[in-house]
């Protein structure tokens, strides 16, 4: 991705989480924008994907954010079953609206379970969130998951090694 961002094969621009999720709800929604009061008088007016616009009957100002296209997404949850229905693990740090907005939705699981384990925790659980569930165990070291923790110490080392590479 960043040899074709360097070679001008992909167009990048900064994205502010605002219009980033406004973005998403709109494609998520197959609708032509999403509006958003935020940002109003900021550099976020130059985003490709924003436009001011005034409400007719307030006079107020407020931002059209078109749609961000997302043919696939790549997302992490701590279990599914064989039907996508997948089994969130903490925050989901936008993932829910990343995946609502996909064409093809890809979630690596910690693990595949049955659908009766996944009733069992109802406020957890997306019916049927994933085109394609990938199993991979401790895939999210070292960072903390369902089935680890925070691998501070492993962290630590890397931080110092890459600190050594930049000298």
């Amino acid at each position: 991705v960043r040899w074709a961002a360097e070679e001008g094969r992909l167009e990048i621009w900064e994205n502010e989480e605002g219009v980033h999720l406004a973005s998403l709800r709109a494609r998520a929604q197959r609708v032509p924008y999403s509006t958003w009061a935020g940002g109003i008088g900021t550099s976020v007016m130059r985003h490709p994907l924003v436009e001011e616009a005034i409400d007719d009957r307030s006079g107020r100002a407020y931002l059209k954010v078109r749609p961000l296209e997302v043919d696939v997404a790549l997302l992490w949850a701590e279990a599914a079953d064989a039907d996508g229905n997948v089994l969130l693990w903490g925050a989901d740090m936008g993932d829910e609206a990343l995946r609502a907005a996909a064409d093809l939705r890809i979630v690596q699981v910690e693990r595949l379970t049955s659908t009766e384990e996944l009733v069992r925790h109802p406020d957890r659980v997306i019916p049927w969130a994933a085109d394609v569930v990938v199993r991979a165990p401790n895939s999210t070291h070292p960072f903390a998951g369902s089935s680890l923790d925070l691998d501070s110490e492993w962290l630590l080392e890397y931080a110092a090694t890459v600190s050594r590479a930049r000298e």
